[in-house]
C-alpha cells in the first residue's frame, strides 16, 4: 500500500514536471510581429504601435535573410543589414519568446548611426529557425558562436561586438565565458539572468506565492532527457571569471521579472573589464526606453573605447 501510494506520489511530481518543461521550454507560435493588432493581448501590447514600425525600418534598409547550420544540426536563420563605410558590426542577441524587431527595434537605428553593420540572429525554436526547445543560453551560447564564424568567414577579423537583452543577455555572457573569437572586441548585456536553474525557479515562486526548489531536480531531469541540455549548464558566477572581452552591464532597478541582483552578482564575478549601469525605474529590459540617453552615453562611450 505505501509503496503504491509513493510511486503515484513520483509519478505525480514528473508529469507535472513535464508540464511545466514544456510551458517553459517548448516552442510556441511565433507572434506576428508586423501586424499590431495581433500583438494586443500579449506581453508586447505596450509596444505594438512600434515593433510593426521596426519590421518596416528594417525591410526599407533592405536586410538581407541568411542562414546557418547549428552545432547540431538545426537550420539558424536572420537578418544581415550592412553598412556602407562600417566601423564594426553588432550582433543583437533577442530575449525570451521575442525577436530582433521586438527587443532591438528601438535601438537598430542608433546603431546604424554609429557605423554599424547589424546582424540579427533568431534563436533556436524561435520564428524561422529550427528547433524544438528553448533552451535559456545553454545551448543558444554556442549557436552564437556559430553565428560570429559565419559573419568571419565573409569578412575575416573585422570588429564585432554582441549585444544581448534578457535571455539574449544571458546567453552573451556564457558564451564570453567559454571563449570568443579574437575579433569580439566587446559584448553588452542587458537585464541577464545568472542561469536557468535560478531563474524558473525565482518565476515559479513568482507565479504560485511559493518557493518550490524542489521541483528544480524533476525540471531539470526532463531538461536533460528531453531538452539534451542542463539547467546547471551555464552559471555566469561560474564563467564570468574567464571572460577576455569587456563587458557592459545594463539592468533595470525596477525589474521584477529578472532582478536586478542577478546583474550585480555577474558583475562581481567578472575578472576583466567591466561596467555596469542601472537604470532607476526601468523593467525588464526596458532601460533604453526609460533612460535612453543614460543608456545611448554608455554604450557610445563603450564601442569607442574598444574599437
Amino acid at each position: 500500500m505505501l509503496v503504491g501510494i509513493l510511486a503515484a506520489l513520483i509519478l505525480i511530481y514528473l508529469l507535472a514536471c513535464l508540464c511545466i518543461f514544456f510551458v517553459a521550454f517548448g516552442r510556441q507560435r511565433d507572434l506576428q510581429w508586423e501586424n499590431s493588432e495581433a500583438l494586443k493581448n500579449t506581453m508586447w501590447e505596450p509596444y505594438a504601435e512600434h515593433i510593426p514600425k521596426n519590421v518596416q525600418w528594417i525591410r526599407d534598409r533592405g536586410a538581407q535573410d541568411i542562414q546557418i547550420q547549428s552545432f547540431d544540426g538545426l537550420t539558424l536563420r536572420g537578418k544581415w543589414l550592412p553598412c556602407d563605410n562600417a566601423r564594426a558590426t553588432i550582433v543583437v542577441v533577442h530575449g525570451y519568446r521575442g525577436s530582433f524587431v521586438s527587443d532591438f527595434g528601438m535601438v537598430l537605428p542608433f546603431y546604424r548611426s554609429l557605423g554599424f553593420n547589424i546582424l540579427m540572429l533568431r534563436h533556436r525554436a524561435h520564428g524561422e529557425s529550427g528547433g524544438k526547445y528553448i533552451t535559456f543560453g545553454n545551448l543558444e551560447h554556442r549557436d552564437l558562436i556559430s553565428w560570429i564564424q559565419y559573419h568571419n568567414r565573409t569578412l575575416g577579423d573585422f570588429p564585432v561586438f554582441i549585444s544581448g537583452i534578457s535571455m539574449g543577455a544571458s546567453t552573451v555572457m556564457f558564451a564570453a565565458g567559454k571563449g570568443l573569437p579574437e575579433n569580439v572586441r566587446g559584448v553588452t548585456a542587458d537585464s541577464g539572468f545568472t542561469s536557468a536553474w535560478d531563474i524558473i525557479g525565482k518565476v515559479i515562486k513568482d507565479r504560485t506565492g511559493l518557493s518550490m526548489p524542489f521541483l528544480l531536480p524533476g525540471i531539470n531531469l526532463w531538461c536533460r532527457l528531453i531538452g539534451k541540455f542542463d539547467m546547471k549548464g551555464c552559471r555566469t558566477e561560474e564563467l564570468l571569471p574567464n571572460i577576455k572581452v569587456p563587458i557592459l552591464m545594463i539592468h533595470g532597478e525596477a525589474d521584477d521579472l529578472v532582478p536586478c541582483e542577478m546583474s550585480l552578482k555577474s558583475f562581481a564575478a567578472c575578472a576583466g573589464e567591466k561596467t555596469l549601469i542601472t537604470i532607476s525605474g526601468a523593467g525588464h529590459g526596458t532601460g533604453y526606453l526609460v533612460d535612453p540617453e543614460t543608456v545611448r552615453s554608455a554604450l557610445l562611450k563603450f564601442f569607442d573605447a574598444h574599437l
